[in-house]
């Protein structure tokens, strides 16, 4: 039987047993930070809002940002049982915002050990938090707790001051709880964790985030000095537990 993967048209041939996932960066950034690092790849499959690289020893997926790419493309890799038994390890790589209270340097990157849903498509009470990796690979990295969001420019001050137009009750709640308790935020770690453990019955998928801080919250354009230092922080990292 043909299984449909009709929001990326992923199939088997375009899959590692590990793959590298990068979600919400620009995607030539991206490409150059790996031959920076002289990892030269081939692009293999690109539909939609995804893209598909194959390097010697793992696959690279790009995506955008937030929960509505995310839950479509690992819905589409972990039950198709063909592409399923090929993948061993997903690590998630990306940049983050500095919260206030966070004591972590731009430019450095964590493994994130917690991470917390903060107004998200799946935010729910029943969802035990932190959410946290399943991964096997003993790991010395320093780590990090990240609040995941899918709120870029709601996820602020700007809510505590009642200055965000769409002051939603999940929202509110959410900045209030995470904003100054919390290391880093994003826009899919704790999602990433919460699918790869939801549609993983058999618990056999290795899966864990490499995060670190572009910027402090509020000071965006620190962004464009940082992202490239983070971004292939991030992949050293991941190649070393590949």
């Amino acid at each position: 039987m043909t299984i449909i993967a009709p929001n990326t048209k992923i199939t088997p041939e375009y899959i590692d047993k590990n793959i590298i996932l990068c979600c919400g960066e620009d995607a030539n950034e991206l490409i150059d930070s790996f031959k920076n690092l002289s990892f030269e790849g081939t692009k293999v499959h690109e539909y939609r809002c995804y893209q598909f690289w194959k390097y010697l020893n793992f696959s690279l997926i790009w995506t955008g940002i937030g929960t509505g790419t995310l839950e479509p493309l690992i819905w589409e890799i972990l039950f198709n049982p063909t592409i399923k038994s090929k993948v061993n390890k997903i690590i998630l790589i990306g940049t983050a915002g500095k919260l206030p209270n966070s004591s972590k340097k731009l430019g450095d990157v964590y493994i994130i050990d917690q991470a917390y849903l903060g107004a998200t498509a799946v935010d729910d009470d029943s969802i035990k938090q932190p959410l946290t990796p399943n991964f096997l690979v003993k790991c010395d990295f320093s780590t990090a707790s990240i609040v995941s969001t899918d709120f870029f420019y709601g996820f602020s001050e700007r809510v505590l001051s009642g200055n965000y137009p769409n002051q939603t009750q999940r929202l509110i709640q959410a900045v209030n709880q995470y904003f100054y308790t919390t290391d880093l935020v994003d826009m899919e770690v704790a999602q990433f964790y919460h699918f790869c453990n939801l549609f993983d019955p058999e618990k056999s998928l290795n899966y864990i985030a490499i995060k670190g801080a572009a910027n402090t919250i509020g000071n965006a354009e620190e962004q464009i000095e940082n992202s490239s230092i983070v971004i292939q922080n991030a992949i050293e990292r991941a190649i070393a537990l590949l």
